[in-house]
């Protein structure tokens, strides 16, 4: 869903936002699709892909980050991760 706040995504950061979504759970590995994170409105460039649970669910991002800290994991950590799995 597109938030009111920000400006639709442009061509390149849709073809983006495809391919990050193509790619399985940056957390636990579940297979994609993902739902895409980006860390902060708008940086369509630096998001992640999440498996519902690890993204929405209650111990996920937008909960009490349970799953990221069992497997030390960061947003930074994440990106890196990201960015390796789409060169």
């Amino acid at each position: 869903m597109q938030s009111k706040n920000k400006p639709r995504p442009t061509a390149s950061e849709r073809y983006h936002i495809e391919r990050v979504a193509a790619l399985p759970c940056v957390v636990c590995g579940e297979p994609g699709p993902s739902h895409v994170h980006e860390p902060d409105q708008g940086l369509w460039f630096v998001s992640l892909p999440l498996c519902p649970p690890c993204h929405t669910g209650p111990e996920g991002w937008h909960g009490t980050r349970q799953r990221w800290k069992l497997r030390r994991m960061s947003e930074l950590q994440a990106i890196n991760e990201t960015l390796r799995e789409l060169t």
